[in-house]
């Protein structure tokens, strides 16, 4: 797909200022309204789909990017929650009412969104069992660097889904500007080949094959 716009917009580019660099090309153009404000409008085209291209890449960029950063803290944040969780179930009573406030039963969840909410519950309601913290020494300054661990990973689930939303936005722009690209060649090729038919060097000059 790339490889084809590319065609298209060095087809348009060849198009257009080899009718700006040649006057008598651009007079017989001009008579059937091609004039030089309207081949203008051909290089403004071009900058749009290489605009949209550009933004598309970004968004793709940012996605990237912080789904591997999120995947790299999630792994981090999860092997010291893993740890904490083990320590408090193995002294933990099971009757105990913390025991469903820390959400220690059952498998844990994998979905993001789901493990986020799971782990954030854990570590805003760790600090009702003091006493085993006191015991497996889990300081105040561990639990504090998990809870930043966690804010950066929903900072970075927000970005990913920042970049997801560009790139299709971007997505969709860009076809629309390749469409509108499209159609501004074919009817500037209908009126050249029309304006210019006696004069086939005159069309090769265009950077069309004759």
């Amino acid at each position: 797909m790339n490889r084809q716009i590319d065609y298209q917009l060095e087809e348009v580019r060849m198009a257009v200022e080899g009718a700006l660099a040649n006057p008598a090309i651009l007079s017989k153009l001009s008579k059937f309204g091609y004039t030089q404000k309207v081949l203008q409008e051909g290089n403004a085209l071009i900058k749009e789909v290489k605009r949209v291209r550009t933004w598309q890449a970004e968004g793709y960029g940012m996605q990237k990017s912080a789904t591997q950063q999120l995947q790299a803290a999630r792994q981090e944040a999860h092997a010291m929650y893993i740890r904490h969780l083990s320590l408090i179930r193995l002294d933990l009573d099971p009757q105990s009412e913390y025991w469903d406030v820390l959400q220690l039963k059952g498998v844990r969840k994998q979905t993001i969104s789901g493990w986020l909410g799971q782990v954030t519950t854990f570590y805003d309601n760790i600090g009702r069992v003091q006493d085993i913290l006191n015991k497996h020494n889990i300081t105040p300054e561990e639990i504090a660097q998990a809870q930043a661990m966690l804010a950066a990973i929903a900072a970075f689930k927000v970005r990913q889904s920042q970049g997801k939303s560009e790139k299709q936005q971007a997505t969709q722009q860009r076809k629309e500007a390749v469409r509108a690209l499209q159609r501004w060649m074919r009817d500037f090729l209908y009126i050249a080949r029309f304006a210019l038919k006696d004069d086939k060097q005159q069309l090769e000059a265009l950077g069309q094959v004759v």
